[in-house]
């Protein structure tokens, strides 16, 4: 299969796609993180053309079991096109789908220029600390209603825990619990 045909649709959900071998690729799958965790998403990895992400979007307006979310830096692939997230934006309430890029580097005026638009921000990464992702953080606490569009994600290596960033403790990392995400709720 070309994975550059954008009218080939095949589950690749958990594979990577290394920048040396493809250069972008759109596929549907179910998520697996977070809060869209077992909807149906159209992934996108690298700088795939905004037209084909559209066709993607308008073939399957009919469809039985429509797109809830567009995921932009998918397959462990980090880079994505801010011009096409913002005119992918243009979209959300026609398509009925949220919007999420994965990028330790917030962008924060993209985020803010795209109403619908969440941010997955990896902070640990097979297991590594992801440094910009700690960055990015760190700044977000300097914006307004960031907790409300940020997505905390860390990934041990074996496995991978994500939850909204308001539901995370402010923590300097001595607090853990077993191997889950401290949240708010369960702190208190």
């Amino acid at each position: 299969m070309d994975l550059k045909d954008s009218s080939a649709v095949e589950d690749f959900s958990g594979l990577k796609f290394p920048k040396d071998t493809v250069e972008w690729a759109l596929f549907e799958g179910t998520e697996q993180e977070g809060p869209f965790k077992g909807e149906r998403t159209l992934f996108v990895v690298g700088f795939a053309p905004y037209a084909d992400i559209l066709s993607r979007l308008e073939a399957n307006e009919n469809s039985t079991q429509e797109y809830t979310q567009v995921y932009f830096g998918a397959g462990g692939r980090f880079d994505y096109n801010s011009d096409t997230v913002r005119a992918i934006s243009n979209y959300v309430d026609t398509y009925k789908v949220a919007i999420t890029v994965e990028n330790p580097d917030i962008d924060f005026d993209l985020m803010y220029s795209c109403s619908e638009l969440n941010w997955m921000c990896p902070v640990l990464w097979h297991g590594q600390l992801v440094q910009e992702g700690a960055d990015s953080m760190s700044e977000a606490r300097n914006h307004p209603d960031p907790a409300e569009r940020i997505i905390v994600k860390v990934d041990t290596g074996s496995f991978v825990l994500s939850t909204w960033a308001r539901d995370c403790t402010a923590s300097t990392y001595a607090d853990y619990s077993e191997d889950r995400l401290l949240t708010q709720k369960e702190k208190q």
